[in-house]
């Protein structure tokens, strides 16, 4: 069951990845680089801070209760960010970004 659930978990950060990826070019190729600076920035933030919480709820108490409560937050966290990304996500090129083709053209 473990071995089901790891190659599962793994998939599915091969389609997130595969996704997130090419997500920057697709709406503004031309900022695609700062884009993914500023996202994976972002993304790096719950790095830092889960080790913390999770020797905090597992220093105090070292059950497996402690540890449920880590996977049942981390959960949550990725569920509200599916859903979050399945309203308001887009592949649509962004107007700001045909601003600057359309300038470039311009110019020449």
């Amino acid at each position: 069951m473990s071995v089901i659930l790891l190659t599962i978990a793994l998939t599915c950060i091969g389609a997130m990845y595969s996704g997130h990826m090419t997500n920057h070019i697709d709406i503004a190729n031309n900022y695609a680089g700062t884009l993914m600076g500023l996202t994976n920035t972002i993304g790096t933030i719950p790095g830092i801070v889960g080790p913390v919480f999770v020797g905090a709820m597992t220093n105090v108490d070292p059950s497996m209760a402690s540890w449920r409560i880590v996977f049942y937050v981390t959960i949550i966290i990725i569920v509200i960010e599916i859903i979050a990304f399945t309203i308001f996500g887009t592949g649509e090129e962004q107007s700001w970004n045909k601003q600057q083709q359309a300038e470039a053209q311009a110019a020449e």
